[in-house]
């Protein structure tokens, strides 16, 4: 057995891979009578253990060195904190690409769109509506991460396969898109307010304040609207981040050339990105318009599917590239930051296992 192979290590008298050394020692230590002979005879005995000492290092097992690396998993409210950490980044990336798509010519591009807001409202307009776009983080990332931590199988080594991947994290995404629906909806007010004219403009101090007014002014329902798109898009999202993810990272250990850390996520995270923006944007260019509209200006889905459907096909792609301008770091970051909290704080596996 390993384990009793270094508890024999740690006592190298005993160890049967160094006969005569207890002997050797007992010999030396009862001839001793006295004098130079007994000082010469005890120093030949320490000699003797401490060269055996030195050697006893090499008799532990690497099996057991390399048992001692402890897998973790992600606790339930650690993509939220990683997903907020994100958006502190990424926020002016989202606000452009909110912009762009509500647009109705389609005259501006991202540059200039950027450069407009900088130069009339100043730098800091590009950080209109964080407040909301970290309440969004806190409810919506926090349920869907949750949510997929929770039905994710909690050992590794266990089947699950691309489908289930996909099934679970559409299963999260919908749910996270229900929770977080009145977040994302002043989200988008708030980022698309200052485009507006004066008299238009909602004006929310913060998040808090805009949930409170929509509540008064439009009724509770109304933070609500247009969710049919933000649980659409969600499920989509959340398909393109955390299954894609969490199947490239597989895949990538599998293959033994890559470890658990930052460049595997990083790689993993990339591709993620690219599919979550590809396969949502559509959805979120309806979301949008639904949810920036003013009462009445949509009767229907259909009907904004219509409305941004005589832009032609590339109508549903506006904002492509702000998008993954706004998307591949927000999921990046979100994933690296995602990973480390996991790696410090993260629940062991063997713990997961008794609480599951």
């Amino acid at each position: 057995m390993a384990t009793s192979g270094v508890l024999s290590a740690a006592n190298p008298l005993s160890s049967p891979s160094h006969p005569g050394i207890a002997t050797q020692t007992d010999a030396a230590l009862s001839a001793a009578g006295g004098g130079a002979a007994k000082g010469q005879e005890l120093r030949v005995g320490r000699e003797i253990i401490g060269a055996t000492t030195k050697e006893a290092p090499s008799l532990k097992s690497p099996t057991i060195e390399k048992s001692l690396v402890v897998q973790k998993n992600a606790r339930w409210y650690h993509g939220g904190v990683a997903s907020a950490m994100a958006c502190c980044f990424t926020h002016p990336f989202d606000l452009v690409k909110v912009q762009l798509q509500t647009q109705q010519d389609g005259k501006l591009k991202i540059i200039p769109l950027t450069s407009s807001i900088v130069r009339q409202h100043g730098f800091v307009a590009l950080y209109n509506g964080i407040s909301a776009s970290l309440l969004r983080q806190l409810t919506y990332s926090t349920a869907r991460f949750g949510v997929y931590e929770a039905l994710r199988p909690k050992d590794s080594s266990q089947s699950f396969s691309f489908l289930m991947k996909c099934a679970t994290a559409g299963a999260a995404g919908g749910i996270g898109g229900l929770i977080g629906a009145p977040a994302d909806l002043i989200n988008v007010r708030m980022q698309n307010d200052s485009k507006l004219p004066v008299e238009a403009r909602r004006n929310y101090k913060n998040a808090v304040e805009g949930l409170v007014r929509v509540s008064r002014q439009e009724g509770v329902a109304a933070l609500w609207k247009g969710s049919s798109m933000v649980v659409s898009r969600a499920i989509l999202m959340t398909i393109g981040q955390l299954a894609f993810y969490d199947q490239v990272k597989h895949l990538l250990l599998a293959s033994g050339l890559f470890g658990d850390n930052v460049p595997t996520h990083l790689f993993a995270s990339s591709i993620a990105a690219g599919a979550a923006t590809t396969i949502t944007l559509p959805v979120d260019v309806l979301k949008t318009r639904m949810q920036n509209s003013r009462p009445g200006e949509y009767k229907s889905i259909l009907h904004c599917v219509q409305e941004v459907a005589k832009s032609g096909p590339l109508g549903f792609f506006k904002g492509y590239i702000p998008a993954f301008v706004r998307l591949g770091p927000q999921t990046i970051l979100t994933f690296v930051f995602l990973e480390q909290i996991r790696l410090r704080f993260g629940i062991p596996v063997a713990d997961a296992k008794k609480s599951s």
